[in-house]
């Protein structure tokens, strides 16, 4: 029994790629940088997105967050009922807690990624990126109000 069909693609849509990220985040007014690799980085108020492409065809876009904040080891509890909550009550992002080996801290990410193996309209692309990053800042103001001894110190 087939449950899908698996046939290529007969549209017209222009693919995803690098060039088009950056110019929606230009469309969008936001500021950016391009790592060594290619990559397209861009910080916000309270943390971090990652804008990058994955998949056998370089057809699914995955923006990715992290909060700038840190926690002890002691808070991980705390942190992933918060992300538990988020995670039943808003459709995206996707949030999950990381201990980093290097320091042995907890981190909190959130990531939204999209299969675009059919193509994607320059207004779906900005979509997915405002969406992502206006919840993801959301997410990141609510981890700041809640976890203030985890902020960075200047």
């Amino acid at each position: 029994m087939v449950l899908f069909n698996d046939s290529e693609s007969t549209g017209t849509l222009p693919p995803i790629n690098r060039d088009r990220i950056k110019q929606a985040l230009d469309k969008l007014g936001c500021t950016y940088q391009v790592d060594d690799d290619g990559d397209i980085l861009g910080g916000w108020e309270h943390g971090f997105f990652f804008f990058g492409i994955t998949g056998n065809k370089a057809e699914i876009l995955m923006v990715r967050g992290t909060w700038y904040g840190t926690l002890e080891n002691s808070k991980l509890p705390e942190a992933n009922d918060l992300v538990m909550t988020w995670n039943r009550e808003t459709i995206w992002p996707k949030v999950y807690t990381v201990i980093d080996p290097d320091d042995n801290l907890v981190r909190v990410s959130c990531e939204h990624s999209v299969d675009y193996e059919f193509g994607l309209t320059d207004e779906q692309l900005r979509q997915h990126i405002l969406c992502m990053v206006t919840t993801g800042s959301s997410l990141f103001e609510k981890l700041s109000m809640t976890f203030p001894e985890g902020l960075p110190h200047e």
